[in-house]
């Protein structure tokens, strides 16, 4: 009994995960590193002269964040629409399975939080990736963005930092807004400057805060409320300055469809100020070995898959009727087969938007435009204008390459969604109609509409500087419709040759078949 109740306590005394390795700790050791808004707990760094953990906020404050919606979004800062500071996050997820435990509840790794915040009506989900390596002075942060409601959610911005700073034992620690440049953190020359560096020093312990994002930029404002921050215009914020303030960094972020992501990547290092140029350093590698150059290049295929059941059935019924009514004197029956060329309803510069709403810097540099494809139906004609059809189509293999000059934040997320970015492509049984009119005894026009029961399947193989990244592969189906136009001419007693255009609304994009068909009535 007394084993087990001291199990009972001991599970309760570490049923949270503390991000400490040793150098940098989040809260107070005896609580989540994440709290319930998704934020990291006060940040503490240890200071080895003293033996002891010093704070880096003021009282037990915790990181701050604000988010901002809708509104005039002419200017890239605005506080206009709505702006909430630290949201309440409902549907909080903390996924812990990238985190290490090295002892009892303290450890280092990935700890993930994902939620979603309400403004204004709109739900946007937000999702914190928090890494913090074995022995590191940084915390890498990357914070997404997704918008879960049905309107595009414009005007987007995020602000990060704290609304009270506290350095060491130093209320009053000098704050200092820069870039890292080479490796070495240099000062601005002008207020008017993009700062995505900001460092605050007291006398023996140094900050660094530093965002990748060429959409950000640091601030400093008066202390002690986080809207002070949010308030701030940037480019008016002063360089540097030694006093009780609040500071942080804003990111403009893109207006966001339905479903449509971003996000950024954010760090976070401290340490005894002797020690700081090496930190900035250490940060720097890390942003470089983040940051791949060479970008990455996404090949998708569309094809129609191993679907030829169909073809096999449509094979089997054309030899059957042939056989039926090959004595028969005059039939209403006939065999229709056309090959051609496929190819994406959608345009180029379509196709480059969706490419666009997912990374700005991406773009189409090779799509096939021009596929084989073939199609053959099996008619009947019931009077002079109208006939019923039964078919196999094949819409033939379709490629997009996109590439992209710098590897996302988020290269994942990315790539699952470029995965998405398809030419359409399938195969598969066709049923419907054909009306025809006739202009003379030597030409007639028709249209053609009816359903299409297809199958088809996408393939995403992206690479990292020419190295294979991940290969995605997924299959779809559906029942969808097809229609097209068409003139067919009279060849030779029971032959005709055809022209025409076929659109199949398939779900991702239309899809249109252009062929030349020989049709036999037997």
């Amino acid at each position: 009994m007394l084993f087990i109740l001291l199990q009972i306590i001991t599970t309760n005394a570490w049923a949270f995960e503390v991000l400490n390795n040793g150098k940098l700790r989040f809260g107070t050791g005896a609580e989540d590193s994440v709290n319930t808004l998704g934020n990291l707990q006060q940040p503490f760094y240890y200071d080895e002269n003293l033996g002891i953990w010093q704070q880096l906020t003021i009282d037990t404050n915790p990181l701050d964040n604000a988010v901002g919606l809708s509104g005039d979004g002419t200017s890239e800062w605005n506080i206009n629409g709505i702006v909430e500071v630290n949201s309440v996050l409902t549907g909080q997820n903390i996924d812990t399975s990238g985190f290490v435990i090295s002892a009892g509840s303290d450890g280092y790794g990935v700890i993930i939080s994902s939620g979603t915040i309400t403004i204004n009506g709109s739900d946007l989900g937000v999702k914190n990736t928090y890494e913090l390596l074995e022995g590191s002075a940084h915390i890498k942060i990357i914070t997404e963005i997704t918008n879960n409601s049905a309107s595009i959610a414009t005007n987007l911005r995020v602000w990060v930092g704290t609304q009270d700073d506290y350095v060491g034992t130093d209320d009053n620690p000098t704050k200092l807004r820069g870039n890292l440049v080479d490796g070495i953190f240099t000062a601005l020359a002008t207020q008017t400057e993009k700062a995505t560096a900001l460092k605050i020093t007291s006398a023996n312990t140094g900050v660094l805060l530093l965002t990748t994002s060429t959409k950000a930029t640091t601030s400093i404002a008066d202390c002690c409320e986080f809207s002070n921050v949010t308030e701030q215009d940037p480019a008016a914020a002063v360089i540097t300055i030694t006093d009780d303030n609040s500071y942080g960094f804003y990111v403009r972020m893109d207006d966001l469809a339905n479903g449509e992501s971003e996000a950024f990547e954010w760090y976070y290092a401290a340490g005894s100020l002797s020690e700081l140029d090496g930190i900035v350093t250490s940060v720097s590698d890390a942003v470089d070995s983040s940051n791949i150059d060479g970008g990455y290049t996404i090949d998708n295929k569309a094809s129609g898959g191993s679907f030829n059941l169909f073809g096999l059935i449509l094979l089997s019924l054309l030899t059957l009727f042939r056989i039926n009514y090959a004595q028969a004197k005059e039939s209403s029956f006939y065999i229709d087969l056309g090959i051609g060329s496929a190819l994406s309803a959608n345009s180029n510069s379509y196709l480059q938007q969706k490419v666009e709403a997912i990374s700005s810097s991406a773009t189409i540099t090779d799509r096939d435009k021009n596929t084989f494809a073939y199609r053959a139906q099996l008619g009947y004609q019931a009077n002079k204008w109208v006939a019923l059809e039964v078919g196999y189509t094949n819409l033939g293999e379709q490629t997009l390459t996109i590439t992209d000059t710098a590897l996302p934040v988020d290269v994942d997320s990315v790539v699952e969604k470029m995965a998405n970015v398809q030419l359409n492509s399938a195969s598969g049984a066709t049923f419907g109609g054909k009306l025809s009119y006739p202009i003379s005894n030597w030409i007639s026009i028709y249209t053609r509409i009816g359903g299409f029961i297809w199958h088809g399947d996408y393939d995403s193989n992206s690479s990292v500087n020419e190295t294979l990244y991940s290969s995605i592969k997924v299959s779809d189906h559906g029942t969808d419709l097809y229609y097209g136009l068409g003139v067919q001419l009279p060849l030779y007693e029971n032959f005709s040759f055809a022209l025409d255009w076929q659109r199949y609304e398939l779900t991702k994009y239309k899809t249109d078949l252009i062929t030349g068909a020989i049709i036999y009535k037997f």
